[in-house]
């Protein structure tokens, strides 16, 4: 805790001011005026009071005194050893310049166009929850120099013949960039921290630990060299798109990432490694043991949020949005009912293709397949992407439904004029097969209720187009069956998308520091 030197009462860095406030006499101090008696001289260490737990060895720090009630990462309680360390300093921060009140406000604004959202985060009292953190980052300043030497090309028409020059770009190349989106926290998920930046780098500052009370702090716990490589696949697309938009070479054609043979780049390196801290409101909504969030950098007031979706309001809204529309086909359109079936079996099809896609997304988000920072800290260095395949000789059901589909789509190819209903039919049996496949992979053994109804859904509506019958009744019925199958597959859709919104993260469980910073 800093004390004011006046009347001995707790600073807070004032966000407004960029100064330290006292909370007693509202006195304004310079942060760099205000030191403990135990922060080191050579200004390379700050005393901070960290948290442990004992049980899964979970660590954060704060400069103020505030006991923490239980572990942030994995929920335990009465189980917490506190202890006085010194913590690294950063090389720079930048400060808090969005307060609580301009993180409320980013916040509902956006959720006014999240209408499938729960209640419960438009809650005044959930959004009231806004707390601010300093996470860690790893800022490389890299450099490319060095000869370069690049392929081109321009064509031009002469007569009936068109002739192409090839010509040879050489110099040299002096680059650097400041790379600063790669956050050295192991429990900041990268996703989050890429899609809050950028950080405008004019607002650092020297490090000094008073800016950092009334506020939370995570350690650096990742290698500094851990994204360099992604540094320099960075810095080459951004030099590559600028070398091509030079003035004297807009009129020639270049391979489009300047990699191709022929071509000469000078490699990009990592002249320096900064450890910085940046400013990040956290916004969390619990429900069981699920969290949903939202984050809003803390200098710019970007706000990202990955929220669930209320299966009750997704449901209702389909119907409102429903009912105009069919209203105004009836006005505007006359269909025959064969048509109308034939459009909900492609409705159904296009239904299917997007919950094929959505599972595998879903088991890369879920295992943090491609999330370096969490994976970094596993013995078995996280999870790998898996390429999800279909073995047919374990599925026979959906061999024979494969088989019936395609049959059916060459009677239909043959037959009749509805010849593209039959193919789709077909396409829809292949699906389910590569979906059956992909539930095997991600262990969801509970969700094969939708792929049977799909499948018999499928089969009566080639029966009703095979027999064409009479009576309009047979049609309307099949469209209703098919529609009420895609409306239960976008309800898996959903859930399994909550799954990975309601995750658990834990850092943002934070107790203690000053929820009521301004």
């Amino acid at each position: 805790m800093y004390q004011c030197p006046g009347c001995g009462g707790n600073l807070r860095f004032d966000i407004s001011t960029q100064d330290l406030s006292c909370m007693y006499c509202n006195e304004h101090f310079d942060p760099y005026s205000v030191t403990k008696e135990y922060d080191a001289v050579e200004n390379d260490r700050f005393e901070v009071t960290k948290f442990s737990c004992t049980q899964c060895g979970g660590e954060i720090f704060t400069t103020d005194n505030e006991a923490a009630a239980f572990c942030s990462y994995c929920g335990a309680s009465s189980i917490l050893t506190e202890r006085i360390i010194n913590e690294n300093c950063p090389n720079y921060i930048i400060p808090f310049k969005k307060t609580k009140e301009d993180c409320k406000k980013a916040y509902r604004r956006k959720m006014r166009k999240a209408f499938f959202t729960p209640r419960e985060l438009r809650d005044s009292k959930n959004i009231d929850g806004f707390r601010g953190i300093y996470m860690p980052f790893w800022v490389y300043d890299m450099v490319q120099d060095g000869p370069m030497s690049l392929k081109a090309k321009r064509s031009h028409r002469r007569g009936d013949y068109i002739i192409t020059d090839h010509y040879k770009v050489t110099g040299d190349m002096n680059s650097s960039l400041q790379v600063n989106t790669y956050d050295a926290s192991k429990n900041f998920y990268d996703e989050i921290s890429g899609a809050l930046a950028p950080y405008d780098m004019k607002d650092k500052k020297e490090f000094t630990p008073s800016m950092l009370s009334g506020f939370y702090a995570e350690s650096a716990n990742v290698s500094e060299h851990l994204y360099e490589e992604d540094s320099r696949k960075f810095m080459k697309k951004v030099n590559g798109k600028k070398i091509r938009n030079q003035r004297p070479l807009r009129k020639y054609e270049m391979d489009s990432n300047l990699s191709g043979a022929g071509n000469s780049l000078p490699t990009p390196y990592a002249k320096k490694v900064d450890r910085a801290m940046f400013p990040v409101w956290f916004l969390s909504y619990k429900k069981n043991d699920r969290i949903a969030y939202a984050a809003i950098n803390g200098q710019t007031g970007k706000v990202v949020a990955d929220m669930p979706v209320d299966i009750k309001r997704y449901i209702f809204g389909s119907l409102l949005l429903m009912l105009p529309i069919f209203g105004l086909l009836n006005i505007f359109m006359t269909m025959k009912p064969g048509l109308v079936l034939s459009i909900s079996i492609l409705l159904l099809l296009m239904t299917l293709i997007i919950y094929n896609t959505e599972l595998g997304m879903i088991y890369d988000k879920e295992h943090n397949v491609n999330d370096k920072g969490i994976n970094s800290g596993r013995k078995d260095n996280g999870a790998k992407k898996v390429k999800i395949t279909y073995s047919m000789g374990k599925t026979a059901t959906i061999l024979i439904l494969s088989v019936f589909g395609l049959i059916f789509g060459g009677v239909f190819l043959m037959a009749s004029p509805l010849m593209f209903v039959g193919i789709m039919l077909a396409i829809i049996c292949i699906v389910i097969g590569l979906i059956k496949g992909k539930y095997k992979k991600l262990q969801l053994k509970k969700s094969g209720a939708v792929l049977y109804i799909s499948a018999i859904v499928t089969a009566v509506t080639g029966f009703i187009m095979f027999v064409n019958p009479v009576a309009d009744m047979w049609y309307y019925g099949g469209t209703i069956g098919v529609i009420l199958t895609a409306i239960i597959i976008f309800i898996d859709i959903i859930r399994y998308y909550n799954r990975i919104a309601m995750r658990r993260l834990p850092q943002f469980d934070k107790m203690g520091g000053d929820d009521g910073a301004y």
